[in-house]
């Protein structure tokens, strides 16, 4: 089984990575027939107007019944046209500034928060924003996962991230900007349940020193399962690396883990 793309994959060999009714048209009341006698004739029964429907005005009753005549093939028509273009997700591989498809505005809700840096309000981020499975007690059991290496990262769950990163970022130990390059790594299908990897371009420091960094590496890096590397990563070794190229991946589900409703869910970062 394919593992999804990590919180920002290394982009090369120096790279380090940090793994979303037409408005009803009211009806008006016919209004009430007046006490005094019509001016002029009814009109038959075939040509009335339905309930509901504008009342065209009386110099216009003739115009209004040749529209009337070519209502029904018009809204044939209509029926046929394709969903507008705006909800067509972009061309997979394919670089575009900002974030174009029908879940942007979910994400670009998640940049405002994540994108600060704060912990504190990236946890809220990954809480507001994602899914993730938990386990019996209800503890998150994924969240934000950093690739160190093209097959070795390490994991915060989603309700940890305030107190594991406040003790790297504020210091300098991991610095992370991510622009507003875009990219589909990979489109939703049957076979991989319907995800979407949205792919962001930027770069990404690790500055822990040798020390921390083989402490780090013992305590809290582990390998990919069954061999999988992150895409467009070529890194063999943890180390020290300064503002390298680097890409933020996120999956993303409509309808969230369980794939019900219409509002897309960040799966895995």
């Amino acid at each position: 089984a394919e593992e999804a793309p990590s919180a920002a994959a290394p982009a090369d060999k120096e790279g380090a990575s940090s793994g979303e009714a037409p408005e009803a048209t009211q009806a008006e009341a016919p209004a009430p027939a007046a006490d005094k006698p019509p001016t002029a004739p009814a009109a038959p029964a075939e040509e009335a107007q339905e309930e509901g429907s504008e009342v065209a005005p009386k110099d216009d009753q003739a115009h209004a019944k040749g529209k009337a005549a070519t209502a029904a093939p018009e809204e044939a028509e209509k029926v046929e046209e394709p969903p507008p273009a705006v909800d067509e997700a972009p061309a997979k591989n394919v670089s575009m500034l900002g974030c174009h498809g029908p879940w942007c505005d979910m994400v670009d809700r998640f940049n405002s928060l994540f994108d600060t840096n704060d912990p504190a309000k990236m946890e809220k981020a990954l809480l507001i924003y994602g899914e993730w499975p938990e386990d019996k007690e209800g503890s998150h059991l994924e969240g934000l996962r950093i690739a160190v290496t093209r097959d070795h990262y390490f994991e915060i769950p989603a309700e940890k991230i305030k107190s594991e990163l406040k003790e790297y970022l504020p210091r300098g130990m991991f610095k992370w900007t991510f622009g507003n390059e875009y990219k589909v790594f990979r489109a939703p299908t049957k076979a991989n349940g319907q995800e979407l990897v949205l792919v962001r371009t930027g770069t990404m420091t690790f500055a822990l020193g040798w020390l921390r960094r083989q402490l780090f590496w013992t305590t809290s890096v582990k390998p990919t399962k069954e061999g999988y590397t992150f895409p467009d990563s070529t890194v063999e070794e943890f180390d020290d690396c300064h503002d390298c190229a680097a890409e933020l991946a996120y999956t993303l589900k409509q309808g969230g883990l369980i794939g019900v409703g219409d509002d897309w869910a960040i799966t895995g970062l």
